[in-house]
């Protein structure tokens, strides 16, 4: 019989694509992450990027040795700057307003005489937004987004700081497109683990177990490999009748 044959070629390219859409669900939303933590604190030691336009996140802690934090990359001229602001979701930050601030190193400057761009404050903001990340399962209070066309070619830095002295934890988001390749897809499981520390209030507290992409990604597949053997075994059946 041609027709379980045909059925069981369907059923198969159907498991298939769904288990791919349910995979690409996952990577779009998926940013590199780099846990800066409070390592960063002078334009000397930036944690060093590239490639602005590749969607990323950078997560920094604020702290009293540590009151800035600094990231650094190489830009062309005209290239387009996209980065955002935001900080966890928790009580203790809900009166927590970081700025950020866009310096150049040009060539009569140095690390330790930048030239300032332009800074952004968040002190005018009394509501943030909330936005939950679906890929790390975590929340945060975001705040304006800030898209800057950089006028020469050169080393640009981002420092993250509070004009109030405030300390708590703050991550800035840079770049808008997604690729995620393999060698950030295996540092992942340990990354999303200090995320979700990060998203905490204290580093003993636990958020909301959930399961990590690449843990639904084998289970996704042992599924499909176990429904297509079953639908073959059902249709090999049917063809002795």
């Amino acid at each position: 019989m041609k027709h379980p044959n045909l059925i069981f070629r369907f059923f198969t390219t159907f498991i298939i694509l769904m288990s791919l859409g349910g995979i690409s669900t996952t990577i779009v939303y998926a940013h590199i992450p780099f846990i800066s933590k409070d390592k960063h604190s002078t334009a000397q030691t930036s944690l060093v990027i590239s490639d602005i336009a590749i969607s990323k996140v950078i997560y920094q802690d604020l702290t009293p040795n540590a009151s800035e934090s600094w990231i650094a990359f190489q830009a062309q001229e005209n290239d387009l700057l996209y980065f955002q602001l935001g900080i966890p979701l928790l009580a203790n930050l809900i009166d927590f307003r970081p700025s950020i601030g866009l310096f150049s190193q040009s060539s009569d400057s140095t690390e330790n005489n930048l030239k300032v761009i332009q800074k952004f404050g968040t002190g005018d903001i009394t509501e943030p937004e909330i936005f939950y990340e679906p890929f790390t399962k975590t929340s945060s209070w975001t705040f304006t987004e800030h898209q800057l066309v950089l006028p020469t070619s050169g080393i640009y830095y981002l420092a993250t700081f509070s004009p109030n002295n405030q300390l708590g934890k703050v991550w800035v988001s840079i770049g808008k497109e997604e690729v995620f390749g393999a060698r950030d897809w295996v540092s992942l499981p340990s990354k999303i683990s200090e995320i979700r520390k990060f998203h905490s209030l204290s580093p003993g507290q636990k958020t909301s177990e959930q399961n990590p992409p690449w843990l639904l990604f084998g289970i996704g597949l042992i599924g499909s490999c176990l429904g297509i053997f079953l639908i073959k075994k059902f249709l090999f059946k049917v063809n002795r009748f």
